[in-house]
């Protein structure tokens, strides 16, 4: 897929009359046995205020640095559509009121975006499905490093791998991704395995957290939320919903000058999860 990346982003920092006021750029392991490159970016107007996860509003994990960069950007442009967009009951808030399904990329045309969109989608859809009873993982797999389950749909072609991993601390971190390849979701979910498995070092004996992803990401790190956690992984669920695209449209606004906007979502009922710290979503 072309990208104008280099191009797009020419003019993104603020310096040059951009929205993107800095970026941190570290070299480390993004996998459990690969370095490369993880950059944070910054918003003119961040209003991040995590505790446990960075407050950049993109982060982007890549073997080359310029591709870590340009998927940092993006993923701040997809924060800046969210928080920004005025299409409010064509971005699907009604039904979602996240971030979940919404992607940048800056391509040649909008449609490109779609395919990341897609991945997202599918990706949130299925983890909050199979935790509700209504899918269950396709099949299992293990590396030296981590296990995972995949989640498969042939209407759309796309995947979704969960993987989890246990720390010498007896601490539990978890892992997502989606794609339209077994090897871009499998990627994609040990390079999130990797930074949440990270964090665990930062997990203290009393923690104030008030953001709900990371109260999430800390009862899950724990024994009882793994033995949770593996108790619906393995048991059978009769029932087999199938996603259905409820949103799938491109989301236009001023960032469209740095990338295209494409937000996809699935049918499902998220409001009663909203405040759930042992929802199995962060």
């Amino acid at each position: 897929m072309i990208s104008l990346a280099p191009f797009r982003y020419l003019n993104i920092d603020f310096k040059n009359g951009g929205v993107i006021s800095k970026v941190e750029i570290s070299r480390k392991y993004i996998t459990f046995r690969r370095l490369g490159f993880q950059v944070k970016s910054y918003l003119i107007d961040t209003v991040n205020n995590n505790i446990l996860y960075s407050n950049a509003d993109g982060t982007g994990s890549d073997f080359f640095s310029r591709n870590a960069l340009y998927k940092s950007y993006s993923e701040s442009i997809e924060r800046l559509a969210f928080r920004n967009t005025k299409e409010v009951s064509l971005a699907g808030f009604s039904l979602n009121g996240h971030s979940d399904g919404f992607a940048a990329f800056p391509g040649l045309y909008p449609s490109q975006t779609r395919k990341f969109s897609l991945s997202e989608a599918f990706e949130r859809w299925s983890i909050q499905t199979w935790w509700r009873g209504y899918l269950n993982p396709s099949y299992f797999g293990q590396t030296d490093d981590y296990d995972y389950a995949v989640f498969y749909t042939s209407e759309f072609n796309q995947y979704c791998v969960l993987s989890w991993k246990k720390s010498e601390e007896g601490k539990y971190a978890y892992g997502f991704g989606g794609g339209g390849t077994l090897i871009t979701a499998v990627l994609k979910s040990e390079i999130e395995l990797k930074r949440n498995y990270d964090l665990l070092s930062k997990l203290q004996i009393k923690n104030n957290f008030s953001s709900i992803i990371e109260k999430r990401f800390n009862f899950f790190s724990s024994q009882k939320g793994f033995d949770e956690f593996n108790t619906r992984l393995f048991r059978v669920n009769k029932s087999q919903e199938k996603p259905l695209l409820a949103i799938d449209t491109h989301i236009k606004g001023s960032w469209t000058k740095y990338a295209y906007v494409w937000r996809c979502l699935f049918y499902s009922d998220w409001k009663d999860t909203d405040e759930d710290e042992q929802f199995f979503l962060f």
